[in-house]
């Protein structure tokens, strides 16, 4: 147990030791800002990397969390509570802003969305996307199903934007999981975005995407005649698209009901 526990120490301070030169090169390499990403599920050894990642010249830190109750016992406002105290044992030992990236997995999105804000979180980032079990039947092997995301997977993410974007004022939005293109990062900031993040597209077809991307926001500008990205962010948000309903709409029979 006592070798154990060493093998999993040094591999942690590792761990920690090389993103905290991730975040000094990067400072070096690059004029924009750096934020440095932590995935945990407890906020306790969290607070000591975090601060670290400060010192190390980060500009903000994104909270990546991710919890999956596993008991039976364990009631729903204990989960969100975890969230929350993460979120506060970290901002008490940090200056830099602190953002926080969650799953859809929760009862009240909104209302998770206006706590996180109520605690500190200078935004959100929604949502995080993790491997989902899958079952092979050729070995009876449990394993994990498609690492990416595909561009349908916007879906997942686009209604809460809109919704949250107009329900929490003052909260900053970052979209995240199925933005492949141009067309659904124009998509999440016309919901209510300030910003996207991508990563499978990435993965898949390298940084060349980015220009790309860039070039089908310049052409839909164009063609719009917006002058500024604050020309369009928001422009269909919950709140200010003439039917608020279609954001509310879940069920194939309520779709059909008003065609």
């Amino acid at each position: 147990p006592e070798a154990e526990d060493y093998i999993k120490g040094y591999l942690r301070d590792n761990t920690i030791k090389k993103h905290i030169e991730l975040i000094e090169d990067a400072k070096k390499a690059v004029d924009i800002p750096v934020i440095a990403s932590v995935n945990c599920v407890s906020g306790d050894e969290w607070t000591t990397f975090s601060k670290d990642f400060q010192d190390a010249g980060a500009d903000a830190l994104e909270l990546n969390i991710f919890y999956i109750p596993s008991s039976r016992h364990e009631k729903p406002g204990m989960v969100e509570q975890l969230y929350i105290d993460v979120l506060r044992k970290v901002k008490s030992q940090v200056s830099i802003p602190v953002t926080v990236k969650f799953g859809i997995y929760h009862s009240n999105i909104l209302g998770m969305a206006e706590k996180l804000k109520a605690n500190g979180a200078s935004g959100i980032v929604m949502f995080n996307r993790f491997y989902e079990p899958d079952i092979n039947i050729e070995t009876l092997e449990l394993t994990s199903s498609e690492v990416f995301s595909s561009p349908a997977d916007i879906r997942r993410s686009l209604r809460w934007v809109g919704m949250v974007s107009s329900e929490v004022p003052k909260l900053e939005i970052a979209a995240s999981t199925g933005i492949h293109d141009g067309n659904a990062v124009i998509k999440q900031l016309l919901a209510g975005a300030q910003v996207t993040q991508l990563c499978s597209t990435l993965y898949l077809h390298g940084v060349k995407v980015i220009p790309e991307i860039l070039g089908e926001m310049s052409g839909f500008m164009r063609k719009w005649n917006f002058k500024k990205i604050d020309d369009f962010r928001g422009r269909l948000s919950y709140k200010n698209i003439p039917d608020p309903m279609l954001y509310e709409r879940s069920q194939f029979m309520k779709y059909f009901s008003n065609r």
